[in-house]
């Protein structure tokens, strides 16, 4: 029961990471390429060389993905 336990939570956290990711990739304001998405219990750190600006498009459009409970910036700025 553990492993399946293990294997759906990864799962979901890759499911997060890829609905971010993507909304990132859509945005118009920022290159969502420039920015790593890694997941953790459904807590999003971002990283990446971006401007103060695309900091705060980019952890606004993580925040609003479903199932993401906390966004954490790690980032360098420009």
């Amino acid at each position: 029961h553990r492993d399946l336990h293990l294997s759906i939570r990864r799962q979901r956290q890759m499911c997060i990471r890829d609905r971010v990711r993507a909304s990132l990739l859509d945005s118009e304001y920022l290159n969502g390429h420039k920015i790593k998405v890694v997941t953790e219990r459904a807590n999003v750190y971002l990283l990446g060389t971006v401007t103060r600006k695309e900091s705060e498009i980019a952890a606004d459009l993580a925040s609003s993905v479903s199932g993401v409970v906390r966004v954490v910036k790690v980032f360098q700025y420009l």
